[in-house]
């Protein structure tokens, strides 16, 4: 995928919220190696079971997290938003636990893995808070496991795109169906159909790819419970 370097400006992370957990001792450090670079939607930015390189701290961009079984079958299990990063595994066992997906085009903060494994090692403070940060990535994919086993598409559906929106400052969305299909592990008619009937309700605008919230209300009466406990967790992190 090509990455372009957006107009230089200081690092203060205060648009990354696990970035404005640490220390100014750690903000300096990764000041000095970090680059802001500018996400087009739909590029790839990690492969499951590769060693992680390059870690990004999103700002405004969304990140699907995905994993793909031996038949090819894609499913999303995590999303990655200016509420955590992408590369955990650069700290664990130095490997992409998932696959990674630009779902809304932005702005991240890019520094090398080694940097910030190096850092984890060294800091008590960034090592605590990307453990938690990992717990909370555990529970989203649990949560999506129920989700997608237990709910209607339709909610789900609704549940995806609330989950993109609360991590993205436009109210609209770069999203094929073919795209969602894959997300939620069903078939693309049935996403259409999804689509159809929140669409009637006056909820989105679909055209051509690209999905326009016209009532984020309705979007949250419609999506199922999962929607609130991912909002829960993620504002618990917050804290």
């Amino acid at each position: 995928m090509q990455e372009q370097t957006a107009i230089p400006s200081s690092c203060d992370y205060s648009g990354n919220r696990l970035l404005a957990k640490l220390p100014r001792e750690v903000h300096h450090r990764l000041s000095e190696e970090s680059e802001r670079v500018l996400l087009p939607a739909g590029g790839l930015l990690a492969t499951a079971g590769q060693p992680v390189r390059t870690v990004y701290f999103p700002i405004d961009s969304v990140m699907s997290l995905v994993h793909t079984d031996v038949d090819g079958t894609t499913i999303q299990v995590g999303m990655v938003g200016p509420e955590g990063m992408l590369g955990i595994g650069a700290c664990l066992n130095g490997m992409h636990g998932a696959g990674a997906l630009v779902l809304a085009a932005g702005q991240a903060y890019k520094l090398s893995a080694r940097l910030v494994r190096d850092l984890f090692n060294a800091d008590a403070t960034l090592r605590d808070v990307l453990l938690v940060y990992a717990s909370v990535l555990l529970g989203q994919a649990w949560q999506i496991a129920i989700c997608n086993r237990h709910h209607p598409p339709e909610r789900q559906l609704c549940t995806l795109l609330l989950l993109v929106l609360d991590r993205s400052p436009r109210a609209e969305l770069a999203m094929t169906h073919d795209l969602i299909a894959r997300l939620i592990g069903v078939r693309r008619e049935t996403v259409s159909q999804a689509a159809m009937r929140i669409q009637e309700r006056g909820y989105v605008r679909y055209s051509r790819g690209h999905i326009r919230v016209l009532d984020r209300g309705g979007l949250e009466r419609q999506a199922c419970g999962c929607y609130l406990r991912q909002r829960v967790l993620l504002s618990n992190f917050g804290r």
